[in-house]
């Protein structure tokens, strides 16, 4: 009886500490509303902690991070570690929500850390930059003292050592600062440059190809500078410039046509049409035009059909690069097929491509997919990618990726494909399967899959 009595007290005590079904449905929890008001970082981030950093200061005014490393501090990247709120969530390079707290950054000489923080439920969302700085002696090597001088630019051969940071070191502040001293005429010419390739912008060619030696100082903000003795400007050898203002298909009726520089009348130029596929590459005559271009009057007639990496040489010299597809008629084929970063949608990859199994990539079609902002773009729009090895065949669905080109008002449409981790390692080549049921010729570089 007792026991009756009790196992009545226990099932009464549990169930008047549940709610009904119904009581659940019409008695929801609230959820928290979406903040108004500016945004801060106190919203977004419990706290913020660089692995090995002296100091670590905000500037709310730009949200902004200033991370004093202590010298000689070893590390190739800064490892950035975020704690943040619960309804926060990183956002990775295509603009998603990310489970990831760490962020490893190459930060020398390069310009600030951006990373966007977002709600996950709602579009309130945050950029924070994070400079790093040092205050100690920077290492830095001039590793060729022999600079070339172009009409619209000049770049320093630089290694960076040790003790040098962003650049530039925080917001609002200027790059490295360069003085030239011409040793001869004691002249100094100063100007500056903003990024980790050390590129002089500035139209200097008349001033610095005198033949003299100079010596080079290079400031960091808030360091002491660097000095480089015996350093001679020389006119910069011929060079074509990759651009994809090139139009990709070309017919063989057409005549190829790239921009360059520094290009030395008498001397012979020629273009070498390679892929995968070739036995051997084959070359085509180049001729200077308007000083700034050379063209490729006649395509080989020999060519077959099919998508070329374009190897421009000034005699035996390699000066330059390029890709096109040739055919006889406009169709559909693969323009571009590149790892990594996402902005390289704006451009046409010129390297040969390498993939671990399970890990993703990004292919661009030509015609390319795109729009305005308001245009719709759709997975259906893009091409299913046709791996073949062999007698091993597999075929890939796209996963739509839009780049937003904001300074161009475009929105562009390309597909990001997963290898399969079955997949056996080898040399593929590569297939664009498109919606017309047309299949495009093979993708100049076969696809390495490690």
């Amino acid at each position: 009886m007792k026991q009756t009595f009790y196992f009545l007290f226990v099932l009464i005590t549990f169930l008047s500490g549940c709610k009904k079904g119904s009581d659940l449905v019409e008695n929801p929890p609230v959820p928290e509303p979406e903040p108004t008001g500016a945004l801060t970082a106190a919203e977004f981030l419990k706290d913020f902690d660089v692995v090995g950093a002296k100091t670590i200061s905000f500037d709310t005014a730009t949200n902004s991070y200033l991370v004093d490393l202590p010298d000689g501090y070893g590390n190739k990247k800064a490892e950035v570690r975020l704690e943040l709120k619960s309804s926060i969530a990183l956002e990775d390079s295509l603009g998603k929500l990310s489970s990831e707290n760490v962020i490893l950054y190459a930060y020398q000489g390069t310009g600030p850390l951006v990373f966007q923080l977002r709600r996950k439920a709602g579009n309130r969302r945050l950029s924070i930059q994070v400079y790093f700085r040092f205050s100690g002696a920077p290492q830095i090597e001039l590793l060729d003292k022999e600079v070339q001088v172009y009409p619209s630019y000049i770049k320093f051969n630089l290694r960076y050592l040790k003790n040098v940071g962003s650049i530039p070191s925080a917001p609002g502040k200027p790059g490295a600062l360069v003085k030239i001293f011409n040793t001869k005429t004691r002249q100094t010419i100063t100007t500056s440059f903003n990024d980790q390739g050390g590129m002089l912008y500035d139209n200097l060619s008349k001033d610095l190809i005198t033949g003299d030696l100079t010596n080079v100082e290079i400031t960091l903000q808030g360091q002491k500078p660097v000095v480089f003795e015996g350093v001679k400007f020389i006119k910069g050898k011929a060079v074509v410039y990759p651009s994809t203002s090139y139009k990709y298909q070309v017919l063989y009726k057409d005549t190829i046509k790239v921009y360059g520089d520094n290009f030395v009348p008498g001397q012979q130029y020629s273009v070498r049409f390679s892929n995968d596929f070739l036995d051997k590459p084959l070359t085509a005559a180049a001729r200077i035009v308007d000083g700034n271009f050379l063209s490729v009057d006649k395509i080989p007639s020999s060519l077959p059909e099919g998508s070329y990496l374009l190897s421009f040489y000034e005699a035996e010299r390699l000066i330059g690069n390029a890709s096109y597809h040739v055919s006889f008629h406009e169709t559909n084929a693969i323009e571009s097929i590149w790892k990594g970063n996402i902005y390289l949608a704006t451009m046409r990859s010129l390297d040969p491509v390498s993939v671990g199994r399970g890990e993703s990539f990004f292919v661009k079609a030509s015609p390319v997919t795109y729009g305005y902002f308001d245009s719709q773009i759709t997975v259906d729009m893009l091409p299913r990618l046709r791996l073949r090895s062999g007698e091993k065949i597999v075929e890939l669905d796209p996963e739509l990726i839009i780049f937003t080109w904001s300074i161009a008002g475009l929105k562009i449409g390309v597909g990001k494909y997963t290898i399969p981790a079955n997949l056996p390692a080898g040399s593929y080549d590569a297939h664009g399967l498109f919606v017309n049921n047309s299949e495009s010729k093979p993708y100049w570089s076969k696809i390495q899959v490690k």
